[in-house]
Parts: C-alpha cells; sequence; structure tokens
C-alpha cells in the first residue's frame, strides 16, 4: 500500500524537480548583484538585457521571465508579447488604452497631438524681432520727438526772451530820446528867461517908489514883448512834450534816475516861468524869487545834462561794439 502511494507520487515529484531547474537555468544568467545594460523597447511586450559581450535577451513586460528576441509568447506567463506592443498608456492618469484610442475613457484626457505648423518657430522669431525692432524705433522716434519739442519750446522761449528784452531796450530808448528832447525844449528858454531877468533887475533899480507895481509890470513887459509872446507859444510845446513823456510809461531801473530828475527839471522850469513871463512877483520881492528862480533851474539843468552825457556815452559803446560785431561777421563770411 505505501510502495504504491510512493509510485504514484514519484511523477509528480520528478515534474516539479524539472520546474524547479528549468526555472533556475533560466535565471542563472541574471544574479542579482549584477549589472545589466538594457534598453526598454517603448510599445512593446518585453524588456532588452544583456551584459558586455553577450547575447541580447528579451523580458516579458508582465512577470519580468526572460524571453527569446522577437518572441511573441511568453513561456512563463503566457502573454502575447504583442497585444502588448499595441497598447498604450494615458500621460494624465497611466490608465492602459487601444493603441488607436484618441481621447482617455478614465480621465478625458486628449492623446491627439497637434501638429505645429510648419515654420512655426521661424514666425514666431520673425514677431519678436519685428516686435523688438518695432519698440526700438518707437523708443528712438519718441526720444527724437521729445527732443525736438524740447529744442522747439526752448528756441521759442529764447525768441520770447529776446524779443522782451528788445521791446525792453526800445521803450528805454524811446523814453530817452523824449526826455532828450525836452530837455533841449527847456534849454532853448535860458537866452529868454535870462534877458527877463536883466530887464526886471535894471528896472526895479530905478524905480524910486513912486510909479505903482502895475505900471511897473506893464513897463517891463511892454519893453520885452517879442521875448514873452515866444515864450508862451514855447510853454504849450514844452508841456506838450512832457505829457508825451508820461504817456510813454516807462517804469525800467535803467531810466529812473533820468525820470526824476527830468520832472524836476520841468517843474523847476515851470517855476521860473511863472515868475518872468506871467509876472508872478513884486518889486519888494523881486530879487529873492530871482535869486532862488535862477539857482534852482541852473542845478536841475546841471543834473539832467550829467546823465545825458553818461547816456550818451553808453550809446556811443554800444554803437562801436555793434559795428565790430558786424565787421567780425562780414570777415568771417568772406573766408
Amino acid at each position: 500500500m505505501k510502495t504504491y502511494s510512493a509510485c504514484k507520487t514519484q511523477p509528480a515529484a520528478n515534474l516539479l524537480t524539472l520546474l524547479i531547474m528549468w526555472r533556475f537555468f533560466i535565471y542563472r544568467k541574471l544574479p542579482v548583484n549584477q549589472k545589466t545594460v538594457g534598453s526598454d523597447l517603448r510599445g512593446c511586450g518585453y524588456r532588452r538585457n544583456s551584459k558586455r559581450g553577450e547575447k541580447e535577451s528579451m523580458n516579458c513586460k508582465f512577470c519580468g521571465a526572460e524571453v527569446e528576441e522577437g518572441a511573441k509568447f511568453c513561456p512563463n506567463c503566457g502573454k502575447n508579447l504583442e497585444e502588448a506592443s499595441e497598447k498604450k498608456k494615458c500621460p494624465q492618469c497611466g490608465a492602459e488604452l487601444e493603441k488607436d484610442a484618441k481621447f482617455c475613457l478614465k480621465c478625458g484626457c486628449s492623446l491627439e497631438k497637434k501638429a505645429a505648423p510648419k515654420g512655426n518657430k521661424k514666425l514666431i522669431i520673425g514677431i519678436i524681432v519685428l516686435a523688438v525692432v518695432v519698440c526700438v524705433g518707437a523708443g528712438i522716434g519718441l526720444v527724437a520727438h521729445k527732443k525736438a519739442v524740447e529744442k522747439a519750446a526752448y528756441e521759442q522761449r529764447l525768441a520770447e526772451e529776446r524779443a522782451a528784452e528788445e521791446a525792453r531796450k526800445e521803450l528805454i530808448k524811446t523814453y530817452e530820446q523824449k526826455a532828450i528832447e525836452l530837455n533841449d525844449a527847456i534849454n532853448g528858454t535860458k537866452n529868454n528867461f535870462n534877458l527877463l531877468s536883466t530887464m526886471y533887475d535894471t528896472s526895479t533899480d530905478l524905480n524910486t517908489g513912486l510909479l505903482g507895481p502895475d505900471f511897473f509890470t506893464e513897463y517891463v513887459q511892454g519893453l520885452c514883448a517879442s521875448e514873452i509872446t515866444t515864450e508862451k507859444e514855447r510853454k504849450r510845446d514844452i508841456d506838450k512834450i512832457y505829457t508825451e513823456l508820461q504817456d510813454i510809461g516807462c517804469e525800467e531801473e535803467e531810466v529812473q534816475e533820468l525820470k526824476a530828475a527830468i520832472e524836476d527839471y520841468y517843474f523847476a522850469y515851470c517855476d521860473r516861468y511863472d515868475f518872468l513871463v506871467e509876472g508872478n512877483f513884486s518889486v519888494a520881492n523881486f530879487k529873492s524869487k530871482e535869486e532862488n528862480s535862477a539857482k534852482n533851474f541852473s542845478s536841475k539843468s546841471s543834473e539832467v545834462q550829467s546823465i545825458l552825457s553818461h547816456i550818451f556815452v553808453e550809446g556811443a559803446t554800444e554803437a562801436n561794439e555793434s559795428d565790430e560785431g558786424n565787421e567780425s561777421k562780414e570777415a568771417g563770411t568772406d573766408l
């Protein structure tokens, strides 16, 4: 009975021994610590492994068993290696999909790759280069425009300042010319004023007090009738010139001294005119009034002459400098 059981189980044990030996034979060339050189064959169901100097071999993708190169089925697990090559995995979730699948059934990820248009890279580079050129050109244009605007504004301000300075100088010149005209007109009265003063002084010495003041004044005015008439006409002209001078309205610093002096001279003239021409005196106070009037008139006249002499000198200097500048420009043009 025991002998029969041993005989019955002997084939099974032999078969198991053969399988173990066969498995050992397959893996004997691949010890655990031995390095292998391998490369995945994408899209296939096996992996290629080889040692240096040995023939290449394949490994089943499903069970890892070594198979011959080009084998269609794994001898260990029996899986179809060609079917595995037709499968692909979803890049999003890793699910196994059919080879011709266009989207993942699990996550819905699209598996179709849109082909980039031919020359797309060159087009992008061209667009970038064009954008850079446009930006640089626009920047240069803006800078140039800004400089042009600033230059135009500066030139305009400079022109306005020059025009204002020219207008200011012209105003000063106009005032000085009118002041000179007034000064010349007042100076023209000196001879007649001196004549009237002499006549009144002589008549006062001859008067013994027997003649009344009205007769005394009429007597002198009769002797100097033509001179008095001349001065009355001249007074109207002088007043007109003075009014025109006031209408100019020049308040520049350069003419303030002249302005004060010419006004004082005009008022001194008016006082002397009232005294000598209009006869604003008496026999008793003639000599004292004549002394004060003559002294004030002469003093104010001297002040004006002094100021005008400086103006004439400065004007001559500026004229010479202007002529020299024009000559230099002409010489430069000839060269």
